[in-house]
């Protein structure tokens, strides 16, 4: 199996890459396929890299172009690998192939017998492998006939890039909109994350819900910075918060556009005869993020910052102890 290049290793994280690395320098088999199956953070789905199909191809078609007077000690090592890059899609390492294991299994069976017979020490080591190739053929045939056909029925989909953003970045950390995380909650992050989910995934109307969810969690650290305490249960409505701010004396430009916001854009998105399209969505987590930022630039001043334009990257707002969104 060949290294992982510069490529593959574009959808993990820095630390991720030498992690890979080193796992396939050193890593034995049955270890180094598990970066080839990278799970996301949440939710059952999996980013797949399809490299290990040519890899099977590839020991497969090997093994096609065996004679019959080779002996089995001499392809041992070809049919070692073949083995190896197997191994993994018989053990749902890869994909699920409920349909192609049986025959898989057949070849991989078939393989072991002659690993048998070529190893060390074998009676059998210098016999020519005669019509055990026939057998070995046989069975890749019937495999690859019926992964030719499971693999038309399967579930395999392909995410375009969004605008400029990634995939990758929208699926797994869509939070990195704002530069500095340290000190964003755990309810703001995964909001903005679902957000970039239902992006990519073209759900639109679903990611205006999470948008306005995280941007709520900093509406009402700010009401509480405010006013010294959060709101009512009973006020826990969008007018109600803007209404609590301007009675509170919050900066006029920070009430104006969360009142904008909640006229023009949250509350019609609240209604089902309303569906956003990719374009409309990608703008209000632009806008939902301005607002977070400009919530976050008034609280630092409230609370005395020498540096209030660090919130602009999404650093602490509450700070001085607490964390955006709490």
């Amino acid at each position: 199996m060949l290294p992982p290049n510069r490529t593959d290793l574009l959808g993990f994280l820095p630390g991720e890459r030498n992690r890979v690395k080193s796992l396939w320098q050193y890593g034995s088999p049955s270890t180094k396929v598990r970066w080839l199956v990278n799970p996301l953070d949440e939710g059952p789905m999996k980013r797949v890299n399809n490299f290990p199909f040519y890899e099977l191809g590839k020991a497969l078609r090997i093994l096609q172009e065996l004679d019959k007077d080779e002996k089995f000690s001499g392809v041992s090592y070809k049919i070692r690998e073949a083995q190896r890059t197997l191994q993994p899609f018989l053990d749902d390492k890869i994909l699920p192939l409920p349909l192609s294991k049986p025959s898989g299994t057949e070849v991989l069976n078939a393989l072991r017998g002659v690993t048998e017979k070529g190893g060390s020490g074998s009676p059998d080591a210098d016999k020519e492998l005669g019509n055990t190739i026939y057998t070995i053929w046989n069975r890749i045939n019937i495999f690859e006939n019926v992964l030719a056909a499971e693999l038309q029925q399967l579930d395999t989909y392909f995410v375009p890039k969004t605008g400029i953003y990634s995939t990758t970045d929208l699926i797994e950390r869509a939070d990195d909109l704002f530069l500095d995380k340290a000190n964003l909650t755990d309810e703001l992050k995964h909001e903005f994350r679902e957000a970039g989910k239902c992006i990519a995934f073209g759900l639109a109307t679903a990611a205006g819900f999470h948008i306005w969810r995280a941007t709520e969690t900093v509406i009402i650290a700010y009401i509480k910075v405010v006013t010294g305490s959060p709101p009512k249960t009973s006020d826990r409505n969008w007018g109600a918060y803007v209404k609590i701010l301007k009675d509170g004396g919050a900066d006029d430009k920070v009430c104006g556009a969360l009142d904008q916001l909640r006229t023009l854009h949250r509350n019609p998105t609240m209604h089902p005869e309303v569906v956003l399209t990719v374009t409309e969505a990608d703008s209000l987590l632009g806008m939902a993020k301005s607002a977070i930022i400009a919530m976050t630039v008034d609280i630092a001043k409230r609370k005395g910052s020498s540096t209030p334009a660090a919130p602009a990257t999404g650093a602490s707002v509450l700070g001085f102890g607490a964390k955006l969104g709490e």
